[in-house]
């Protein structure tokens, strides 16, 4: 819940500060989720969970390990986690089908971060 799901929660109508009530997701979005591959897999990358080197000859893209400064693209892994839910900043990486290796470019969308302390009663 610490890393965005209370906020993901509050989008979907829970009150901040109530017991926590998942039943407020709808069931045709947790059937969608539950559908969803652990990983993809292209020619030159994987899209998975936290890696700290590359796999094999692929890219290793992935999230859940927050950086607020990032994106970090080192050799053989990027990590887009720019705690968005918290910064209001969301970082999309930009991949080539035909180049290896990490994105080619990045695209930034500012919004607004969720302000969990004034919705404090």
């Amino acid at each position: 819940m610490d890393n965005g799901g209370g906020a993901t929660l509050i989008s979907y109508g829970q009150n901040y500060g109530d017991i926590v009530n998942v039943k407020v997701v709808p069931e045709q979005h947790l059937r969608w989720i539950e559908a969803l591959p652990l990983m993809h897999v292209d020619r030159h990358r994987i899209y998975k969970g936290p890696d700290q080197r590359g796999h094999g000859t692929r890219h290793v893209v992935h999230g859940h390990h927050q950086f607020r400064d990032g994106p970090v693209t080192i050799a053989g892994r990027t990590n887009l986690d720019t705690q968005a839910w918290y910064t209001g900043r969301l970082v999309i990486g930009v991949f080539d089908d035909e180049v290896a290796g990490g994105p080619v470019s990045l695209l930034e969308v500012h919004g607004e971060p969720v302000e969990i302390e004034s919705k404090k009663k």
